[in-house]
């Protein structure tokens, strides 16, 4: 019975006992806010102009301003040198977050084919090389005979055209790239003979007091090739010497 009295004689206190909680809430969330500590925020860094500087150098000139290179792509160009930067994503000067990765497009040299300059006089050869981009240097001449003799190279190219080259044809190679090559030239004497020195250009040869009618004659000669002026008769290896 006291109790349900004491309940009769308070009942107007319940409000202010509801209006105290809520404000003691509110007042409770307010200083959670209010101590709340601010979202933090990167510093802002200006990119630097790369362009046509070299990969590793751009890359640590990025690195110096807390940005990251990397590679975005290659772009066949001879304005810069191979592997130089040719263009930069963000642009140089733009504002960007620190850490910010920049792509770099790298310079490719142009690609070109190589043509076979086997067979080809060097002024021939000269044109085919310009024509593909290319340039040619001749590494040397060397004596070329069709058939195996003493002091010759074999070849099937004749005199006076390219006999080596230092580029396999239908290679891919680098727009102006050198080719080497090394030109043939007609042996002085005839390699297939020693003891006399015939002329390899003679359209013929015969034996000195024979019967032939020239237009060159010769000596005895030793064959030590093919026997194209047929000057060995009897086939012992020796010319003229009967």
């Amino acid at each position: 019975m006291r109790e349900d009295g004491s309940r009769r004689r308070w009942p107007h206190l319940r409000p202010l006992v509801w209006i105290v909680a809520v404000l003691f809430s509110g007042s409770a969330c307010t200083g959670a806010v209010q101590t709340a500590t601010p979202p933090s925020t990167q510093p802002t860094v200006t990119v630097p102009n790369v362009q046509g500087m070299a990969l590793t150098m751009a890359l640590d000139t990025l690195k110096a301003v807390g940005l990251t290179g990397s590679i975005g792509g290659y772009q066949p160009t001879q304005t810069v040198d191979a592997n130089a930067v040719v263009s930069q994503t963000p642009q140089a000067g733009a504002a960007v977050t620190s850490g910010t990765v920049v792509k770099l497009v790298l310079a490719q040299t142009p690609k070109a084919t190589v043509p076979s300059l086997l067979g080809l006089s060097l002024n021939d050869a000269k044109i085919e090389v310009k024509q593909a981009g290319l340039k040619i240097h001749v590494g040397g001449r060397r004596v070329v005979w069709l058939f195996q003799a003493p002091g010759v190279v074999v070849s099937f190219y004749p005199a006076g055209t390219v006999i080596t080259q230092s580029v396999q044809p239908d290679s891919e190679v680098d727009l102006g790239m050198v080719i080497r090559v090394v030109i043939g030239k007609a042996p002085r004497c005839d390699p297939d003979y020693t003891g006399a020195c015939l002329d390899p250009n003679a359209s013929d040869y015969d034996c000195l007091g024979g019967t032939g009618d020239g237009p060159r004659w010769t000596g005895v000669v030793r064959v030590v090739g093919f026997d194209r002026f047929r000057l060995d008769g009897d086939g012992n290896g020796y010319g003229c010497d009967g």
